[in-house]
């Protein structure tokens, strides 16, 4: 009997520990310069991002706008495409600036955040799937043009046969947490960090 109850347990903890490993993280390392204390209440977001987070990428803009929402921020955001390395001209690239320096003034932001994807670790056969997502987040005074915040992520997304969770959402989240770690959120209720 004593051996059945040691099997049990021991498969117990083998699924936890296997569903653990199978659920997506997110690291977030960040600074905030000391003596800024404006919190920012229209936050522009320039997404410089592939599309390895798939579907996932919107159910991180759907979390993190309803989580400064819930902290009385409005967002809006401008995904930036990669320009054509073969291209002969730059007009698409001056045609894109067009459009984000309109949009961005139509919003008029108190803040930019800016989101660029640094690097990608690639894992599995075929298909390959992303494994780590790298990405760097800053956020500027958007009257003064000087960075406030900075923070670079590193989302472990598990992407695999079987995986859990919500490596988009978990991304907002723990972003959310930490700008009210780091104080640059400060309306938050707590029930959104």
């Amino acid at each position: 009997m004593t051996t059945v109850k040691a099997l049990v347990r021991l498969g117990v903890v083998a699924t936890v520990v296997a569903i653990g490993a199978c659920t997506p993280q997110a690291t977030i390392t960040a600074h905030r310069v000391e003596g800024y204390a404006k919190e920012p209440k229209r936050i522009f977001v320039i997404e410089s991002i592939g599309d390895e987070l798939g579907h996932y990428h919107a159910s991180f803009r759907s979390a993190l706008t309803q989580h400064l929402r819930d902290c009385g921020v409005d967002i809006a955001f401008f995904a930036r495409t990669k320009p054509d390395p073969l291209a002969l001209d730059n007009s698409a690239a001056e045609a894109q600036q067009r459009k984000e320096n309109a949009l961005r003034t139509q919003f008029s932001p108190d803040a930019v955040m800016t989101m660029t994807q640094i690097s990608v670790t690639w894992a599995g056969g075929v298909p390959a799937y992303p494994r780590n997502i790298v990405y760097a987040m800053r956020l500027f005074d958007a009257s003064t043009r000087k960075e406030f915040w900075a923070g670079n992520v590193d989302l472990f997304t598990n992407f695999d046969w079987v995986h859990f969770g919500d490596p988009g959402a978990l991304l907002a989240n723990n972003l959310i947490a930490r700008l009210v770690r780091d104080r640059v959120l400060q309306s938050c209720p707590a029930a959104t960090h």
